[in-house]
């Protein structure tokens, strides 16, 4: 939560200083904060088309993405699906 405060604020701060969203791309990937940075890079699309953003916010959401695939394997049931797996075929079934 303290992280989400801190990447707002320098959200903030940056925008009142007329600084462009890709500049605190940094601080928002530096916290983990991986959805506040897609968010800016949204922003910044709107102001900046370049495809130097657009190239970033592809490698943001390839990150979201890959994280949520790895939060959704559980390696317990993944061993232990190995292992059903291996007596099934040293049974020959």
């Amino acid at each position: 939560m303290a992280k989400n405060i801190l990447a707002l604020e320098i959200l903030a701060a940056n925008t009142e200083q007329n600084l462009s969203y890709p500049n605190i791309k940094s601080a928002l990937i530096h916290f983990q904060d991986l959805h506040s940075a897609k968010i800016a890079y949204e922003k910044s699309m709107s102001e900046f088309r370049t495809p130097e953003i657009k190239a970033l916010l592809s490698e943001v959401e390839k990150k979201i993405k890959e994280e949520e695939r790895k939060a959704y394997i559980d390696p317990v049931k993944a061993e232990e699906e190995k292992e059903k797996g291996n007596e099934l075929f040293k049974n020959g079934l």
